[in-house]
Parts: C-alpha cells; sequence; structure tokens
C-alpha cells in the first residue's frame, strides 16, 4: 500500500517489503496490482510471495497487512527469539 494513500495502516512492518532501491524509486506511488507485477520478478523470496498474494486476491489490504505482520513476528520470533 502506498505511503501516500493516507491510511492508517500503512506504516506497519507487514506492508513493507526488499526492493532494490531502483525498483522502490520507480514504484513509489503505484497501486499494489502493478506493484505485484513487479514483486513477483523481483527474485526475492519475501517480495514474490507478496506479489502473489496480491495478485491471487487482487487487493492489498489492512487485513492482508494485518496478517503478514504476524507472520514477520512469528519469523522472527522463532529464528532470532
Amino acid at each position: 500500500m502506498p505511503q501516500s494513500s493516507g491510511v492508517p495502516y500503512v506504516h506497519n512492518i507487514g506492508n513493507l517489503t526488499m526492493l532494490t532501491p531502483g525498483l522502490n524509486s520507480s514504484l513509489r506511488d503505484a497501486p499494489p496490482p502493478v506493484k505485484a507485477e513487479k514483486y513477483l520478478t523481483s527474485g526475492l523470496t519475501a517480495t514474490t510471495l507478496v506479489g502473489q498474494d496480491i495478485e491471487a486476491k487482487e487487493r492489498w489490504d489492512e487485513n492482508m497487512i494485518k496478517f503478514r505482520t504476524k507472520e514477520i513476528d512469528t519469523f522472527v520470533r522463532r529464528e532470532w527469539g
């Protein structure tokens, strides 16, 4: 979800994904479906999974971001806790 969307849940770890600086800049405020196309070819597993989620559900919303936040939290606690 673009930061410029104005919704409060964009400032959440579940809404972040890794991208190269150039790709990140080029996608800036693009809507999620446009970003998904690039995410799928990013070569980064976690970013590719976000692209797949967006394509499968044809959206990226608060519930998906909250779910991803929980997945990241679980991973961090299991791997680094």
